[in-house]
């Protein structure tokens, strides 16, 4: 078997889980149930407990639709040999399986840290525009 070093790996794995994050997010928006909170947002009513167990509903089900896709992204990428260089089937079921619950649980590390950097970058642009705008006044 192919063994996976997983540091040299690492990038790889957060592209793949960046993709799965991607591909959830698409098939969130096919489902309208998974699209949208059910707790209200800002409305200062407290939500009903009916409320709060169907948003704990679509959240375990969004967690579950996380691990298959990871998963299934895995395996592709040993198909593809992103994973291990080469492209064979030198790889056992485990191996896809421990794969795939990384670049899913990977999501719930990436995507605060992408949400950090556009907050980030936004900032700056924005920082940026008012330095010009100084600038011409």
């Amino acid at each position: 078997m192919a063994g996976i070093d997983l540091m040299s790996q690492a990038p790889v794995i957060a592209a793949l889980a960046v993709a799965n994050e991607r591909l959830v997010e698409a098939i969130k928006n096919l489902v309208s149930s998974l699209c949208t909170d059910l707790l209200p947002q800002g409305t200062g009513a407290l939500p009903s407990l009916n409320d709060k167990q169907k948003n704990g509903w679509r959240e375990g089900i969004i967690g579950l639709l996380s691990i298959v896709t990871g998963i299934l992204i895995a395996l592709l990428a040993f198909e593809a040999g992103a994973l291990t260089g080469t492209k064979n089937n030198d790889y056992n079921g485990c191996t896809v399986l421990l794969c795939g619950l990384l670049i899913a649980g990977s999501t719930r590390l990436v995507s605060p840290a992408i949400k950090f950097l556009q907050a980030f970058s936004d900032t700056k642009k924005e920082h940026a525009a008012r330095s010009r705008a100084a600038k011409v006044s």
